[in-house]
């Protein structure tokens, strides 16, 4: 597993009426728990069950001792906590200096998620009354480079962890990932070995590559249910997403070799991929399908037989 770290912050309850505190200790487990089942191992302090909310009312004192919150609630997140690895040794004896504007004194899982990306992957879960979501920027003293940190305080912005982490990730950790960040996309059979099919290799490609499959991922199984005629579809995928797709000719239609290049198997599936993501204008293709909500992707290539 990916190992990611928690916002002890997030624990510091301040707005402490009853609805806040499940809202936030509900997101939170449900965050954590979509995390570990999309492969990230989520760290915390061992001693989170003590931090104190701004009336200094512990964390644990709230969870079992509180007679309005929800049992439900405080148990799921009890049972989350208490799943959850300890990252005590990883922590610097250095205070986040700045993260996003804020100074922040004690905050012992940001630091060691900063001063160790050998150890952790460059996110945190967190809970929704810190702010903090999406790319943040934090430095653990003055002079020192920002590190850009993921902030996840709700369930499905781990989709956006798992694309920030797909930009630098090696390729050998890109299946995974791209299972986690593109949910409706199906990947064919050994797809990510075809990436040095791409003029210039992956490197050259990698943010381009990203977009597009993030951009089929989120609307293409919406544009191709309601809209039939291809060139809406083109037109509404440059418009949402940002991305140039196109059909096979009636040519490439004529040639029945080529048309059969577009064939690509999914576990014992062959599905054939006619439409493709132009990276450039002359090259480097995503030869892909689409079928109901699930984007199947079948090919990379430079061009394929037209």
């Amino acid at each position: 597993m990916t190992r990611i770290g928690l916002d002890d912050t997030g624990l510091s309850l301040v707005d402490e009426g009853a609805v806040a505190v499940e809202q936030t200790l509900s997101s939170l487990a449900q965050s954590v728990d979509r995390a570990r089942a999309c492969g990230f191992d989520c760290s915390r302090v061992s001693w989170a069950f003590e931090i104190q909310s701004a009336t200094g009312v512990p964390l644990w004192s709230r969870l079992f001792e509180d007679p309005d919150l929800d049992r439900d609630i405080t148990t799921f997140f009890s049972q989350t906590m208490d799943q959850m690895q300890t990252l005590d040794d990883w922590v610097p004896t250095l205070a986040v200096h700045d993260c996003g504007g804020a100074s922040l004194e004690n905050a012992p899982g940001i630091a060691a998620v900063a001063a160790n990306p050998d150890i952790f992957a460059p996110g945190l879960v967190t809970g929704i009354q810190t702010g903090r979501s999406g790319s943040i920027p934090v430095v653990l003293e003055d002079g020192d480079s920002p590190v850009d940190l993921e902030f996840v305080n709700l369930p499905d912005h781990v989709l956006g962890l798992a694309r920030m982490l797909l930009r630098e990730c090696g390729e050998a950790d890109m299946p995974g990932l791209a299972a986690i960040a593109f949910p409706a996309i199906r990947f064919a059979d050994h797809i990510w070995s075809q990436t040095n099919r791409f003029v210039g290799g992956l490197g050259a490609v990698r943010s381009q590559l990203l977009l597009s499959l993030a951009g089929l991922n989120d609307f293409a199984p919406r544009v191709f249910a309601d809209e039939t005629q291809s060139n809406n579809r083109i037109a509404k995928l440059a418009s949402y997403a940002g991305i140039t797709i196109s059909p096979e000719s009636p040519r490439t239609h004529r040639n029945r070799s080529a048309m059969a290049e577009r064939d690509a198997e999914f576990e014992g599936s062959t599905i054939r991929c006619e439409w493709h993501v132009k990276l450039h204008p002359t090259h480097n293709r995503i030869h892909f399908a689409v079928a109901g909500a699930t984007v199947f992707v079948g090919l990379f290539a430079d061009h394929l037989t037209v």
